[in-house]
């Protein structure tokens, strides 16, 4: 008597070899999207936001976008508390406002240095200096 005589239809075997067969062809399935995806990447990366950030988790650089804000900020550790960075960033126009582009210098938070432009108009360049305690002076006005 042969094998297949003794084979009973709907036999465990039976449910065994058709699970392999749906592993077999996932397993193909996934290869193929992985190597899609790695094609992919050799080309581009498209994501919102990219943190590069240093062992201890302090982000270093950061490069984000929304719908209508693209930046990249830099930033160092100071001395004393807070960080120092400088701020490339660009605005689409908004509700009637002109698109912008500028670089921020910031110190703990605040802006202390700024280059802007908005379309067609002028860059305004705009420091902040500390005031002179007998001079009792204020900001800089903004300069064109």
């Amino acid at each position: 008597m042969s094998e297949a005589a003794h084979h009973q239809p709907d036999s465990p075997d039976d449910h065994l070899d058709a699970r392999l067969d749906a592993l077999e062809a996932t397993v193909a399935e996934v290869r193929s999207r992985l190597a899609r995806l790695h094609r992919q990447l050799d080309d581009e990366v498209r994501t919102r936001r990219v943190v590069v950030t240093e062992a201890d988790g302090f982000e270093r650089v950061v490069l984000e976008g929304n719908r209508s804000y693209g930046a990249v900020t830099v930033r160092a550790r100071s001395a004393g508390p807070g960080t120092v960075a400088v701020d490339i960033f660009a605005a689409d126009a908004i509700d009637g406002d002109a698109a912008h582009i500028g670089v921020a210098l910031i110190d703990a938070g605040e802006v202390v240095a700024a280059v802007d432009a908005f379309a067609g108009r002028p860059a305004v360049v705009w420091t902040q200096i500390q005031p002179d305690p007998i001079r009792r002076e204020g900001p800089q006005a903004p300069s064109r």
